[in-house]
């Protein structure tokens, strides 16, 4: 059974695409019983048209650890506004990886999150 420890909407990164602002975000971490984490990811689009951008503008880069994307992939379309569960990682506790649309890079280091005081609310 997992056990939630972090939830809430932090942006990890945000960015300018030309006129297009997105924010990308980290919204909750489950601790999996295995001891592998399980990270939850969102986004806001500020603008009011869909975003899309070619596959290869939108992917993971893993610096150190490991991390299992599901569904699959990361998005690589971006509807208007704000959306939670948009892709997963399953991670170990050192992982760090860069999420990357476009111009914008996010790197995520679990041990940062995870280290964070009073993390729940």
């Amino acid at each position: 059974m997992s056990q939630t420890i972090f939830m809430r909407r932090k942006i990890a990164g945000s960015g300018q695409i030309s006129t297009d602002k997105i924010d990308l975000f980290c919204h909750q971490i489950d601790q999996n019983d295995d001891g592998t984490y399980l990270v939850h990811w969102g986004y806001e689009n500020h603008g009011s048209r869909t975003l899309t951008y070619a596959s290869k503008d939108c992917h993971l880069i893993v610096h150190k650890g490991g991390a299992i994307v599901f569904p699959g992939s990361v998005p690589n379309v971006f509807l208007p506004g704000r959306h939670y569960d948009c892709f997963s990682t399953i991670v170990t506790r050192e992982t760090i990886f860069t999420w990357k649309v476009k111009k914008i890079c996010v790197e995520f280091r679990l041990e940062q999150y995870l280290n964070e005081k009073n993390p729940l609310y």
